[in-house]
């Protein structure tokens, strides 16, 4: 069943994803400004004909429009059952794969993805990821170096605290190369950094 509301504010959503105004999106679609302004209002039902028309404009599937897919194509929506990957992400893949063909960084981040997915180092680097992500954790090294053979190349690292949406705790523990702690602890605080940075983002945008 067609939600009205669901389908006017994805309409808003792309309007809005396109920089434009709702006077110029209506020139877009060849329809006057107040036929625009009741569908993004919801107080008018999408024929065939706009439809058709804003999915060519948008280059998104009606099912998308129609708030009934999570992804804007076909194809997508398709990856998405499949590996419950989202839209974005799928369509940042995609970057990735034109880019890697100029930019030779953007190969090795294609590598690096195939790295994380498919080895065991690459999914305990995920986990730490997870985790880090999903809780509220203090950090802590424990050194493991042998001081008599000199071996200084493996600590324990240890995250520990409480999950955000969950009264249970938990504590992560896994030996890491001293010469990689650096980087590692790094890593975790960047990606920290930008989780901060996309959620003041987004909250601006809302208001």
């Amino acid at each position: 069943m067609l939600s009205l509301e669901g389908f006017a504010a994805r309409l808003e959503d792309v309007r809005r994803e396109k920089g434009l105004t709702q006077d110029a999106m209506a020139k877009e679609l060849g329809i006057a400004r107040m036929s625009y302004v009741y569908y993004e209002n919801a107080k008018r039902t999408p024929d065939v004909e706009f439809l058709s028309n804003l999915s060519e404009f948008t280059g998104y599937s009606a099912d998308y429009l129609l708030g009934k897919d999570e992804c804007t194509t076909l194809g997508n929506e398709a990856i998405h059952e499949q590996l419950a990957i989202s839209d974005k992400a799928i369509e940042s893949l995609r970057a990735l794969k034109r880019d890697s063909y100029a930019h030779p960084s953007a190969a090795g981040l294609i590598l690096t993805i195939n790295e994380l997915l498919t080895t065991k180092h690459g999914r305990e680097a995920l986990e730490y990821l997870y985790l880090y992500l999903n809780s509220d954790f203090t950090t802590g090294y424990k050194d493991d170096s042998d001081a008599l053979t000199g071996d200084n190349s493996i600590s324990t690292l240890t995250l520990k605290g409480s999950r955000l949406h969950a009264n249970d705790s938990l504590m992560f523990t896994a030996p890491v190369s001293l010469l990689e702690k650096g980087a590692l602890e790094f890593l975790l605080d960047a990606v920290k950094d930008m989780r901060k940075v996309e959620v003041q983002s987004n909250a601006q945008q809302t208001e």
